[in-house]
Parts: C-alpha cells; structure tokens; sequence
C-alpha cells in the first residue's frame, strides 16, 4: 500500500520543498537586502589585505551612494594604506567614480550607484593587531536604506534558487522513473 502512495509523498514533498524555497528566497530579493563576504589574507607579519566582495541581491532596488566602512574596532591598533586601496567591479557595473576615503583608522568607500544583482570588490590594506568591523549605511539624507547579510545559506539560496529547485525537479523526476520501473517489473 506504501508503495502505491510513494509518488504522491514524493511529489509533496518536494513541492513543499520547492514552495519553501521559492518563499524563502522572495523575502530576501523583494527587500533592499546587501550581501557581503570578507576575505582576509594575510601578508607577511601583521600586515593583511582586506577584500570585502559585496553583492546586491535585490531584484528591484538601486543603491545610490551607499557609503561602506571598514573601521578599527576598540582598543584595535589598525592603520590603513591608501596605496592599496581600491574597488573593483563584476561587469556590467561601473567602479569608476568609486572614492575611497583612508584615514589613520578607517577606510570608507562610497559608491555612485549599486543597482540590482551588482557586484563589487571594496580592497585595503592595513597594519595592525585586531579586525575591522564592516558596517553600510545609505547616503546622508537618503532616503533609501538596506539590509546588509554576511554570506549564508540564506543569501546562497537567494542567489542560485533556480539550481536548487532544478536540482530538486531532478531528483523527483529520477524517483519517479526508478518507481515507474519498479513498479513495471513487478507485474
């Protein structure tokens, strides 16, 4: 009798999977939601390059001159390097009006306009005992403001649904052929 019902609880479930997904997923890409990930490399001794690889996972928000900032934490004894800083840009947006600002402690970048699905690559250099903390904030007086996520499964979710849930379709579509076959065989 469970053999009988199998396809049906297979199918429900991954629709319910498929649905949770799908949910998920549209809460994140119908807010003005920021995806970040720093990567920190260090160079020799306590000197480190600071890659912060920032990611607008929102569908329908543009960003204009979101200001981010990599700043000492406490009692951290951080100096950042202007020769090394610099952002870079994942095609088709455009760092060229891009400022960076260093000061002895901090580094700000401040970026023209950060449209939908844009990436961005904020680099630094700095000296010193301690981590940054990375903090984002929209233009003074602005009226548009965001949600910034550190990579997670969440914001992984948001990016690739289409291969999960395709992934997903797969699978269901595998159960039901080694089902159909079974159940062929058997009679």
């Amino acid at each position: 009798m469970f053999t009988e019902k199998a396809p049906y609880i297979v199918t429900v479930f991954i629709a319910a999977l498929a649905w949770t997904v799908t949910h998920f997923v549209n809460r994140i890409v119908e807010t003005p939601t920021i995806e970040y990930k720093i990567i920190k490399t260090q160079l020799q001794g306590d000197i480190y390059d600071y890659t912060i690889r920032i990611t607008n996972l929102s569908t329908t928000s543009t960003f204009r001159n979101p200001e981010f900032t990599l700043v000492a934490r406490g009692n951290a004894k951080l100096e950042f390097t202007i020769e090394n800083t610099t952002v870079r840009a994942s095609p088709p947006a455009n760092a060229a009006n891009a400022t960076p600002v260093v000061q002895t402690d901090a580094v700000s970048f401040t970026l023209p306009v950060l449209p939908p699905k844009a990436e961005f690559e904020l680099v630094t250099r700095f000296k010193g005992t301690g981590e940054p903390i990375f903090m984002g904030r929209p233009p003074e007086g602005g009226t548009e403001s965001f949600t910034l996520l550190e990579v997670s499964l969440q914001t992984w979710l948001a990016r690739y649904e289409f291969w999960v849930i395709g992934t997903g379709l797969l699978i269901w579509a595998g159960i039901m052929l080694l089902w159909y076959k079974a159940k062929k065989d058997d009679k």
